[in-house]
């Protein structure tokens, strides 16, 4: 990129970040209204990898040369709002399981 960067006078990553970012932006927004009302748990665990994938591309910001402007992933985590309790309730329910069958295994033994 440097390489580039110096021999053209263009800096490749931020034009390609900020077109992605509003690319990604309009399809992840539009998809997320079509099934904003229908938020299941099997649907949520769909979306946690998503999430995931933007929040990983929205921290690759910290790369990009001109930060003038406000990019359309910045608030990225606010449409996956009514997914939230689901993650929520499946990560209570997973470390529930944990600790009970760790109490289980961890049964005192007498020292006779």
């Amino acid at each position: 990129n440097k390489v580039f960067s110096s021999a053209v006078q263009l800096d490749v990553f931020t034009v390609v970040y900020l077109e992605q970012d509003t690319l990604v932006a309009v399809e992840v927004g539009e998809t997320l209204s079509s099934v904003e009302d229908k938020i299941d748990m099997q649907l949520a665990a769909t979306l946690f990898p998503l999430y995931l994938s933007l929040k990983s591309i929205h921290k690759d910001k910290a790369f990009l040369q001109k930060r003038g402007k406000v990019l359309a992933l910045t608030e990225f985590h606010v449409r996956f709002r009514d997914a939230l309790p689901h993650w929520l309730n499946k990560a209570y329910n997973t470390t529930l399981e944990r600790v009970q069958r760790a109490v289980q295994v961890d049964q005192l033994q007498p020292l006779i």
